[in-house]
């Protein structure tokens, strides 16, 4: 089957910041921050509320409105250019009672039954943006509009001719990965399933261009909803009636060539697609729920490469304690923290620094998220007994002089990540706990002994994803109980590695704005960095004491995630509602002890400016005055015509 082409997504943002009460006339509610990038620069959003015109709707209007002196002559006998009825479908024309007159000096020139039509002015400007051309309204009578439609059905083209064109527009691909179908079977398949495929590029499009990690496809009761997980957090874009969500479901288990008919287990697929002419990996994990399939979708962006081990926002302490770790010729490296913190893509930093040339790499993955040149990357499959034991033990008889192990999870994995260690092999994994130093305490409860951990373990590097501060911010100077607790945080650290932390002055808070109502945007590491010395070894040696190892650290410049938060907050990297958030997890080992007993315990202390800082629940619907979170049909509306979009929702 040959590769299906998707449409172009533009689509922009909410118009209130929450749910609109009623599905539009494509039967898509968008969510409350579905708001969707454009394609370019000049491209603008547009809202489908009647009782206000979007920011970007004000602003083509104020352009045309120079304009007012250039009108078209329309009678009878005026013809359109057949060129120009691609810009307005057919439906659109019906729908909105506007018709293509003229396009010169880049501006089209639209005839319409209503000039005060917010929706067809937000429909043209849709249409414009995404051409990079400006449009102008005249006004024409129902009369008028009636004999300039008909004109659509003498422009009709044949099926083939709508095919290519279709295909030509698209601008998303998803790759089966097949193509045993015919020419024929592939044209039938498109016509048959157009508006779901139109629909599925669009939420994967809209993905991709909003840095989205995640896309989170649910089945509930009465509707289905879409949400994004960006920047570590949930945010719902679509919601559509439960028949669609099927149809969806299917689409996606097509491309990933996972079974349909089982819907009682859940299944893993990939597929990959091109949106924007860059190739995009997407993993599928399918759930079954009592209302249906969940689908989630991890979105691996090949465009954005690799992060190379400087832009991960590593301290220059602990970059230099991970450089020497990787130089050495044996030993185990480990990249610790809960699910979604980073560990893969610190891993994959340190790969990408190996000589590749003249070592032989091998890797262990569950899945393969990004392919690396040079480095010979395995995927395992537990189903079939392909485990990273079993893996493991392959690879040592493989001549490695480098491993990486995705993730220790049993007391086998951990034995012979040990053996490969002692036995002449730098080797790399990750582990789920909350520290760099609870690592230790881990390896031991999966029964390593001491003797054997100590001489191995070289470093462990415990992470968290914080949130940045989108633009400068707001100053918010430290005085007082914040200033305490500051100074007594550091206390105990040796001057040499005091004197690298910035001085206490403020931290910066959020400012909200219309486009970006959170004030945050993107991610940045929180880092640990824990390098075993031969004081540390000793410890581990007599007994594993996770107080004992932070006292000895601490001599060599250990800080905490907390405390590195804390410095990334004063240096205006992160808000201070995210430094908050970390420095009051900021505890030692993996079961929270008695706060008496731990160094640095305490909570962070409240600075007071922070009380009126938005929430995580709150940021999206806190706005300054004016700002609105504008709601995006306009993509769902390019991928369904009214009347196909009417039998599907």
């Amino acid at each position: 089957m040959p590769p299906l082409r998707t449409t172009k997504t533009n689509q922009p943002d909410n118009a209130d910041g929450g749910a609109q009460d009623s599905v539009n006339a494509f039967g898509v509610q968008p969510g409350p921050d579905a708001a969707i990038p454009p394609a370019d620069a000049d491209s603008a959003a547009i809202s489908p509320k009647k009782n206000a015109p979007s920011a970007a709707t004000k602003k083509t209007a104020g352009k045309t409105a120079q304009k007012k002196g250039d009108k078209i002559a329309v009678d009878k006998e005026y013809k359109i250019p057949k060129d120009l009825f691609s810009f307005i479908p057919r439906d659109s024309a019906d729908l909105y009672k506007i018709v293509p007159l003229e396009k010169k000096d880049n501006v089209l020139y639209v005839g319409t039954v209503n000039e005060n039509n917010l929706d067809a002015r937000d429909a043209l400007n849709f249409i414009t943006t995404s051409q990079g051309m400006e449009y102008k309204m005249q006004q024409i009578t129902e009369e008028q509009f009636s004999e300039l439609v008909q004109q659509y059905e003498q422009a009709s083209e044949t099926m083939s001719d709508a095919l290519s064109q279709l295909e030509d527009q698209y601008d998303v691909m998803i790759d089966t990965g097949s193509d045993k179908e015919d020419e024929r079977s592939a044209e039938a398949l498109i016509q048959e399933e157009a508006p779901i495929i139109k629909l599925l590029s669009t939420i994967l499009g809209q993905a991709v261009e909003k840095g989205t990690s995640d896309v989170h496809i649910e089945a509930q009761d009465k509707k289905s909803v879409v949400r994004y997980r960006i920047d570590g957090v949930l945010v719902k874009q679509l919601e559509f009636i439960p028949r669609v969500h099927d149809s969806i479901v299917a689409r996606i288990k097509i491309v990933s060539n996972l079974r349909l008919d089982e819907r009682r287990r859940p299944q893993d697929g990939r597929f990959s697609s091109i949106i924007r002419n860059n190739r995009v990996d997407f993993r599928v994990a399918t759930f079954p729920t009592p209302n249906g399939e969940k689908v989630v979708l991890r979105v691996l962006d090949t465009a954005k490469g690799l992060r190379s081990l400087g832009d991960l926002g590593l301290e220059e302490n602990m970059y230099d304690k991970v450089l020497r770790a990787i130089k050495r010729p044996y030993g185990l490296i480990l990249a610790t923290g809960p699910t979604g913190a980073g560990k893969t893509t610190t891993l994959y930093a340190l790969l990408n620094m190996l000589d590749r040339k003249s070592q032989n790499i091998v890797s262990l993955e569950d899945p393969v998220e990004y392919q690396l040149e040079g480095i010979n990357q395995s995927n395992i499959r537990p189903e079939i007994g392909y485990s990273f034991a079993t893996g493991l033990r392959s690879v040592l008889r493989g001549d490695p002089d480098q491993i990486l192990v995705g993730e220790i999870r049993d007391k086998e994995t951990a034995q012979l990540a040990i053996q490969a260690a002692l036995t002449g092999h730098l080797v790399y994994s990750t582990l789920h706990t909350n520290t760099a130093i609870g690592a230790v305490s881990r390896l031991a409860h999966f029964g390593i002994e001491p003797f054997l951990l100590a001489p191995t373990l070289l470093l462990i590097v415990g992470q968290r994803m914080a949130r940045r501060l989108d633009g400068e911010g707001k100053e918010m100077p430290v005085s007082g109980s914040m200033l305490t607790y500051l100074e007594d945080k550091f206390s105990d650290l040796p001057q040499l590695y005091r004197s690298q932390i910035p001085d206490f002055r403020a931290f910066k808070d959020v400012i909200p704005t219309e486009e970006n109502p959170s004030g945050m945007k993107g991610r940045i590491g929180v880092f640990e960095v824990l390098e075993v010395n031969d004081e540390i070894r000793s410890i581990i040696m007599k007994q594993p004491d996770e107080r004992e190892i932070y006292k000895a650290a601490r001599k060599t410049g250990f800080i905490t995630m907390g405390e590195d938060a804390i410095t990334k907050g004063l240096r205006g990297l992160m808000p201070f509602s995210e430094v908050a958030k970390i420095s009051n997890e900021d505890v030692l080992g993996e079961e929270e002890p008695e706060a008496d007993n731990i160094p640095n315990a305490e909570k962070m202390p409240e600075i007071e400016k922070t009380k009126n800082m938005p929430t995580e629940t709150e940021e999206h619907i806190k706005a300054p005055p004016g700002a609105r979170n504008r709601s995006a049909p306009p993509a769902i509306k390019k991928a369904f015509s009214k009347e196909r979009a009417t039998d599907l929702f």
